[in-house]
């Protein structure tokens, strides 16, 4: 047992500090702006097409 309650505190630190990271520095798709995923769809788009051509 005076290994285990330790251990669970590191376990839920480590789960607190990775999606705090998670979400600062890696937020998901859903938050971004709309605007800003048009824009790179339409530079992925236009670098396909230059690579057909």
């Amino acid at each position: 047992m005076a290994y285990t309650l330790p251990r669970l505190a590191d376990v839920a630190l480590g789960l607190v500090v990775g999606l705090g990271v998670n979400a600062v520095v890696f937020p998901p798709l859903y938050l971004r702006p709309q605007k800003e995923l048009l824009r790179l769809s339409r530079l992925l788009l236009d670098d396909l097409r230059a690579r057909r051509a």
